[in-house]
């Protein structure tokens, strides 16, 4: 074979192979620049999505306490603040209370918690579901004497654990999972609680 054939032949598929190697590389530096930009907008809406939940989720644990709620009661009820309470109007206090309590709306809680199911990841996800289930669980558990006393004086109530104990316990869980997602960092599993 001519040489001049032999030397223009041979540089072929090397050139070849360089320009099939550079296609790619240009193709997943491309890719990698739209993912980085796409990631960075999901990322953002997570982010929203989570502080829209926190914020919800906050603003029912605040209308659904347990003082703020008996404190609301008394002044529909017509007790004042320092006046001595007999039994019936402090059962009247207990009961509007319980009643004020269950009125707080779960909806905007529930909305927010639509938001991060489809955002995920699963695991904080499902940490937003279980505060959202104590959330309502909370609402709803009725204001009495005996409940008051004892959670003022640290006992422990004869039901188990108060659901607004468990939501506010799942609420810093979500956020501490929630963080760590954000901020790129691997989170433990969430723990299954009562």
């Amino acid at each position: 074979m001519d040489p001049a054939v032999l030397a223009a032949i041979i540089p072929t598929p090397i050139a070849l192979l360089a320009a099939g190697a550079a296609y790619a590389a240009g193709h997943i530096q491309g890719r990698s620049a739209y993912r980085g930009a796409v990631d960075a907008v999901r990322r953002q809406h997570q982010r929203d999505a989570y502080a829209a939940f926190l914020s919800a989720i906050r603003d029912y644990a605040d209308q659904t306490e347990i003082g703020a709620c008996q404190d609301a009661a008394r002044r529909q009820v017509g007790v004042g603040p320092f006046q001595e309470e007999d039994d019936a109007a402090r059962e009247r206090v207990y009961r509007r209370a319980s009643q004020i309590r269950a009125a707080v709306p779960l909806e905007p809680v529930r909305s927010a918690a639509a938001v991060i199911d489809l955002e995920g990841p699963k695991e904080v996800a499902d940490l937003a579901q279980r505060a959202k289930d104590h959330a309502r669980n909370a609402g709803r558990e009725p204001v009495g004497p005996n409940f008051l006393e004892r959670l003022n004086r640290g006992l422990e109530l004869p039901s188990g654990t108060p659901s607004r104990l468990l939501m506010l316990k799942a609420i810093d869980e979500f956020t501490a999972a929630a963080r760590d997602h954000l901020n790129g960092e691997k989170s433990p599993a969430p723990q299954q609680s009562a």
